[in-house]
């Protein structure tokens, strides 16, 4: 049998404790302001809320606005696919699918959102403060058509992990869990959860 000498043991506790402390360092909550987080939630919302208004029907053309390009009926699969840009670099991209059935004679259904929200380097300046954010949030929700065309109010959740880099108040993690409803008119949202540790009523 052989003997593990103290040296090593020291030295297996020692790479154990990196590791641990790695792990814990990459999971830091973000060092923001509530009225910083406030504005990185409105730009999150306000293109979950554009890229549903945009909605593409599979082989069709885009439904922009939130109106179809023709009353909908039956199985129906529109494509979320809308990407927008960050003030000083990188991209928000929304892709995912709009899908379910709506009921020949009435055209009332509901859809079910399954789609992804991802900030790929998305570089702007917040009240100062320089940050870098990368992530996906995951987006879901029920659309819901009547007589045929969307409901004037829909609702919808964001929820997942951001990584942010920011200067000079340091990088840290940035948890989302916010649910929203919004006009299908005016594309104005009503917002309520939390972001970066902080409730969040908007």
């Amino acid at each position: 049998m052989r003997v593990i000498g103290k040296g090593m043991v020291a030295a297996m506790l020692a790479l154990l404790a990196t590791g641990c402390s790695s792990t814990t360092a990459t999971r830091k909550q973000a060092s923001l302001a509530s009225s910083q987080v406030v504005q990185l939630v409105n730009q999150i919302v306000q293109s979950a809320v554009v890229a549903l208004g945009n909605l593409q029907p599979v082989g069709g053309t885009v439904a922009s606005g939130f109106v179809a390009p023709r009353a909908m009926r039956g199985p129906v699969t529109f494509q979320v696919s809308t990407a927008f840009s960050c003030e000083q670099g990188g991209e928000i991209q929304v892709s995912g699918t709009v899908a379910g059935n709506v009921d020949d004679a009435t055209g009332t259904g509901t859809l079910t959102v399954d789609a992804t929200e991802t900030l790929a380097s998305c570089h702007r300046t917040i009240e100062g403060t320089e940050m870098i954010v990368d992530g996906a949030l995951q987006l879901t929700g029920n659309f819901v058509v009547l007589s045929g065309t969307p409901a004037t109010s829909q609702s919808a959740a964001l929820e997942g992990e951001l990584a942010i880099s920011a200067a000079p108040s340091g990088s840290g993690a940035c948890s989302i869990n916010l649910s929203f409803s919004y006009s299908t008119e005016t594309a104005v949202a009503t917002v309520t959860g939390t972001a970066c540790g902080y409730p969040i009523v908007l």
